[in-house]
């Protein structure tokens, strides 16, 4: 289910780079959110035929469209956890960058692989996605906003986003999917290998199949 999943909650929210909302703008975390998932839809919408002939285009798309809402040093630094705090400043800044990427790689890639299910996404976009109120913590400064996201099978799949608010801006930081956390499920996955092959060795292996995805593949003769 995971595969057919990512498609959906890639046309709802997650991708990266800072930017402030205008004044006038949604506040309430929830808003933010729905704002953000709207911008994208009208994205998909405009671009939907150079998306066809192009599918690799849609990295860029998601990744300037949703970038504003995630704060991906904190997001990396809660991924490495014991290993942000022996890294070097240089291997920190790089492995934010190619976690930024693999994120994005992760939630285009079926696209990537299929335009058509822009389409699919296009065609379901008032129901894919329900964000519910937030729910404030004490300090006023950090919110969950739970939503639902609607499978083409009928499935309803609860989603928690950990934001906080940072400067003026809210801020995701942490994805929870039918109660698995984004942060913790990384976290486990990235700790035996950079326990066996150590963070740098770790860090080429992650920007290489970065690489791999976003350079273009040679046309078939």
């Amino acid at each position: 289910m995971l595969s057919h999943f990512r498609v959906w909650l890639a046309a709802a929210l997650f991708a990266l780079t800072p930017a402030t909302f205008a004044a006038a703008g949604p506040t309430e975390p929830h808003e933010v959110l729905r704002s953000a998932s709207d911008r994208l839809f009208a994205v998909f919408k405009s671009e939907r035929d150079s998306l066809q002939h192009d599918p690799r285009r849609i990295y860029a798309l998601v990744d300037n469209t949703l970038g504003p809402y995630v704060d991906f040093p904190l997001v990396s630094q809660l991924v490495l956890g014991k290993h942000w705090r022996t890294a070097t400043a240089a291997q920190r800044d790089r492995f934010t960058t190619e976690f930024h990427h693999m994120l994005v790689r992760f939630y285009t890639g079926a696209f990537v692989d299929d335009p058509r299910k822009v389409d699919e996404v296009l065609a379901n976009s008032d129901t894919v996605i329900r964000f519910l109120p937030a729910e404030l913590n004490p300090d006023g400064v950090r919110a969950t906003v739970p939503a639902e996201v609607h499978l083409p099978s009928g499935q309803v799949v609860p989603v928690a986003f950990a934001v906080h608010h940072r400067g003026t801006e809210w801020k995701v930081y942490d994805v929870t999917v039918d109660g698995i956390s984004m942060i913790t499920n990384y976290r486990s996955s990235f700790a035996s290998d950079i326990q066996q092959a150590g963070l740098e060795e770790f860090i080429a292996r992650l920007s290489s199949r970065n690489r791999e995805f976003l350079e273009p593949k040679p046309k078939s003769p």
